[in-house]
């Protein structure tokens, strides 16, 4: 009777996801800014659509509807007065509405609160410099910080490819090319023109090589070589 088989070894455990890894990517906090200022733009759009339109009356039209009985609310914000009215005004274009935008001038001197009291007009009033929203506040503290980091990590990944550590591991890196001085490429007898100033050099190199020997006779090595010779001999090779 056959023996069985034997089993295979059990594989490594599976791997759990990793279910942070998506946010660690820079597309999906790009993504995620643009889906929060589409958010913002929707909602203001949506808020304004079902609201009527604000025209801008005169002050003097503003006093006779006022006399009239006709507005509802004020909400003054500096010399700026906006409201509602019971029937609808009409602005100098011919628009109608019942909500209303008029500018007190500085040098009025009626009694426009006797009047608004007397008509039992609500009056509201706010601040002409109120503090920005608490997001617009946080983003103009952080979101240049953020971007600033955004784009420091989306140059990093597409420097990676050229070298371990991106960016960073590029610095301070030379670009100096490395010769290797025992195996020169080029040796004197490739140079075929100025045979004198071949002459002169090999005694430098000599000179390198073995310095006490001209050191005897109080030789000191020359701070600089110039070539000079016809184009073509070999001053480049040299």
């Amino acid at each position: 009777m056959a023996s069985p088989p034997p089993s295979s070894p059990p594989g490594p455990p599976a791997k759990r996801p990793d279910l942070f890894a998506p946010m660690r990517t820079v597309r999906f906090w790009v993504i995620l800014a643009i889906l929060f200022l589409a958010n913002v733009i929707v909602s203001n759009l949506a808020f304004s659509a079902g609201q009527p339109p604000t025209v801008t009356i005169s002050y003097n039209t503003f006093l006779d509807q006022v006399d009239a009985g006709n507005v509802v609310t004020i909400t003054s914000t500096g010399d700026t007065i906006t409201g509602t009215t019971k029937t609808a005004v009409k602005d100098s274009s011919g628009t109608t509405s019942t909500k209303f935008q008029t500018e007190r001038p500085t040098f009025a001197n009626d009694d426009l609160e006797t009047a608004l009291r007397q008509h039992n007009v609500v009056i509201n009033a706010k601040d002409p410099n109120p503090p920005p929203p608490l997001w617009v506040t946080l983003l103009s503290s952080f979101g240049p910080a953020l971007l600033f980091v955004l784009l420091f990590l989306w140059l990093s990944r597409r420097a990676a490819g050229a070298g371990a550590g991106g960016i960073l591991g590029q610095f301070g890196q030379s670009r100096a090319r490395l010769y290797n001085a025992e195996r020169p490429s080029v040796t004197f007898d490739d140079v075929a023109g100025i045979d004198e100033v071949k002459a002169e050099l090999r005694e430098v190199v000599d000179f390198l090589r073995e310095p006490q020997k001209y050191q005897r006779l109080g030789g000191t090595v020359p701070k600089g070589v110039l070539l000079v010779g016809a184009p073509g001999t070999g001053k480049t090779l040299l």
